[in-house]
């Protein structure tokens, strides 16, 4: 019934179209493409104006809430503007919202006791170059680009105190089992200690669909609040490339490339339109 209600609305709406259509748009031209063109254009106007009357200033505080765990999409046209927004705001992740640890599906899970090493090591200065020996070549031949970036962001998470980084590369897995490996290390965590706090950083498409939140949620059965969160930028959208998403056309379009701010998708209600399936979205000024 609903699916037959649901199609119903759309071909009233797409006859509204075509009684508002020219005469000449009536006549000689594929009227199919031409719905198709004003229904789109109707859809990215709406889009624009719901980010217009949805987006708050950034509040790391009220975008997590009581969350114990984060997870975080990496995108890899945004990699260099997440990493530095993450080290720029990893003392206030662990002062203020008492977050615990990292979990970087970029460092290999078979390596995780170089982790170890590196976070009992108390001289800092040995610390660094117990990392930039053993750390940074792992990083490298395992992920690739903005290694020195990565690297930045392991010593400041010792830095700032954090317990520990949680190595979530997994072994040779499917997507599927991937993604209940990686909820099972963040299970751990948690059992070490109750009050321990994560923010896990995976690739961007390990939460289209909703897929790590979704094992986690399921694993944990509803005993801790996750949030997920994806960065986008509207500074220069680009629809070839990886990871891309309309949402940041449509920042572009309403003039807001350049504005840091945040999106509770949980605040917005019975919204169809295509916005990637997280809680929260925090736009980014892009760094080249």
């Amino acid at each position: 019934m609903k699916l037959f209600l649901r199609r119903t609305i759309i071909y009233i709406g797409l006859f509204l179209l075509y009684l508002n259509l020219s005469p000449i748009e009536k006549s000689g031209v594929n009227l199919s493409e031409i719905l198709l063109r004003q229904t789109t254009r109707r859809i990215k106007d709406a889009l624009v104006q719901i980010i217009r009357d949805n987006k708050e200033p950034l509040d790391y505080t009220k975008l997590f809430g009581t969350s114990q765990i984060i997870v975080v999409g990496e995108t890899p046209g945004l990699r260099r503007s997440i990493l530095d927004e993450t080290i720029r705001e990893l003392s206030f992740f662990k002062e203020n919202l008492e977050f615990t640890h990292l979990g970087l599906e970029m460092f290999p899970s078979d390596r995780q006791y170089l982790l170890e090493v590196f976070f009992k090591k108390n001289d800092l200065r040995e610390a660094d170059e117990f990392a930039q020996q053993f750390i940074l070549p792992v990083i490298k031949e395992y992920w690739g680009g903005d290694v020195e970036m990565y690297m930045e962001l392991i010593k400041t998470a010792k830095r700032v105190g954090m317990k520990g980084i949680v190595a979530l590369g997994p072994p040779n897995l499917t997507s599927e089992e991937s993604n209940a490996w990686i909820a099972k290390q963040t299970q751990k965590i948690l059992e070490e200690n109750q009050a321990n706090k994560i923010l896990i950083y995976v690739d961007y498409r390990k939460i289209e669909g909703n897929q790590v939140p979704r094992v986690l949620k399921n694993l944990l059965g509803g005993e801790k609040l996750i949030t997920s969160l994806r960065y986008v930028s509207g500074t220069n959208p680009c629809p070839i490339c990886a990871g891309y998403t309309p949402i940041e056309t449509a920042i572009f379009r309403a003039g807001l490339g350049s504005e840091k701010f945040m999106l509770d998708l949980r605040r917005i209600k019975n919204i169809s339109f295509p916005l990637p399936q997280v809680d929260g979205i925090i736009n980014l000024p892009s760094i080249p």
